[in-house]
């Protein structure tokens, strides 16, 4: 098993986005430019392979869902912008 490099709890609002909130989205500067920061430190840290846990996926109260998919992703459509969206490999190499 690989050493943890990094661990970030990442609050991620949707108006941060200027397709999202608009002027609004101005407001979220000091979270934006802090994301920023992590993504360059993430980056830096060199890591084979990146670990997502995230509510806004199957949640369940006495389990944790793990995606054996080709890929994910999602879209900020629910959010007025169906155009942005991101889709990412899931990594399903699992060794002893």
């Amino acid at each position: 098993m690989a050493n943890l490099l990094c661990a970030a709890l990442v609050p991620h609002p949707p108006v941060l986005l200027p397709a999202v909130g608009g002027e609004e989205s101005e407001r979220c500067r000091t979270t934006r430019d802090s994301l920023r920061r992590l993504a360059s430190d993430l980056v830096g840290y060199g890591p084979e392979v990146a670990v997502v846990i995230s509510p806004h996926g199957p949640v369940f109260s006495d389990a944790i869902a793990v995606h054996r998919l080709e890929s994910i992703g999602g879209d900020l459509g629910a959010f007025g912008a169906p155009r942005v969206g991101l889709t990412l490999p899931v990594e399903r190499k699992v060794e002893d």
